[in-house]
């Protein structure tokens, strides 16, 4: 089966060879490789054309720039393979990245596959491999700590289960939303606790920028996925509500950090936290977490001090 490989490319020029080589190097060799200029001013356009050049299974598509979200759902209107996957521009992947998802969502027969992501260096690991149901793929979807993560990049996705499914433009945190309408549907998937794709954290990455407005999109999105999937799983309430809560924590964080505080919205959560906590502790989620929903909710400071909410957090 062919394997589209979507990379959207917006001024990455320092980052975008070592990706590029992780991708034309890959042990699987049926592939096409989608490259979406979006608008780049650096020279990023050039090393793009470059590597079509030198590698015919490449595609080039430059347009103006419309965003992450555009150039993916460009990357999907073109993509003529079987299996989708997607890659960050920023990012790197090992060489048999693609050879590893396969043969996980074949031999196990699964509407995705997926890898664990390293944000340092590899970790030698003895391989766990789980499958999930759809219920439990949506617990684990919105666990932190799973490896399911709520990324698109570590994963292998089956084309039939998301043609019809496109990002959400002008937003952030749009893989929340391509998630949660994609798992909603899905049968089973397969999980993989091994390191095959490579994060890289950069100073003005967008997972990495200060807070705007558009953090609330993180907390708006959260609250989508929170509503679809209790439709469908109404005993999963307080599980699917933690994950809406730890949103709402993290976009409070960033005011936070910037001493911008919206004492609206955090008074909204503080008092939606309170009325839900005894379930919330109930949960099976992290304990870190727990301790900062109960910090959050009995300690006026936590609007109002910098400084111990940055500790809280830290811890």
């Amino acid at each position: 089966m062919k394997v589209s490989i979507i990379v959207p490319v917006y001024n990455v020029e320092s980052y975008l060879k070592k990706c590029l080589e992780s991708i034309i190097n890959q042990t699987y060799k049926n592939i096409e490789i989608i490259l979406i200029d979006d608008g780049s001013t650096d020279n990023s356009s050039i090393i793009c054309d470059n590597y079509q050049e030198i590698d015919k299974r490449i595609k080039v598509i430059h347009q103006e720039n419309m965003g992450l979200s555009s150039a993916r759902n460009k990357g999907l209107e073109i993509a003529t393979g079987e299996l989708i996957s997607f890659i960050d521009s920023d990012d790197y992947v090992e060489l048999d990245f693609i050879e590893y998802l396969y043969n996980l969502i074949t031999n196990y027969h699964t509407d995705i596959a997926v890898c664990a992501i390293s944000k340092n260096s590899i970790k030698n690991k003895t391989e766990d491999i789980k499958i999930f149901n759809n219920k439990d793929s949506l617990l684990n979807l919105t666990n932190f700590s799973s490896s399911i993560k709520m990324n698109v990049m570590n994963k292998l996705y089956r084309k039939d289960i998301i043609k019809n499914i496109k990002f959400k433009e002008n937003v952030i945190y749009e893989d929340i939303l391509f998630n949660t309408n994609v798992f909603i549907n899905i049968k089973n998937i397969v999980v993989s606790n091994i390191q095959k794709y490579h994060y890289l954290i950069r100073d003005n990455s967008l997972s990495n920028q200060k807070f705007s407005k558009h953090e609330y999109d993180r907390v708006n999105n959260s609250k989508y996925l929170y509503e679809k999937f209790l439709k469908k799983y109404p005993e999963l309430k307080y599980h699917f509500k933690f994950y809406y809560y730890a949103n709402s924590l993290g976009c409070i964080n960033k005011q936070i950090m910037i001493n911008k505080i919206d004492i609206k919205f955090c008074q909204k959560v503080k008092k939606e936290i309170r009325n839900d906590l005894i379930n919330l502790l109930f949960t099976g989620y992290s304990f870190r977490r727990k301790i900062q929903f109960l910090v959050f909710t009995f300690s006026p400071l936590i609007i109002k001090s910098s400084i111990f909410y940055t500790k809280l957090y830290k811890f």
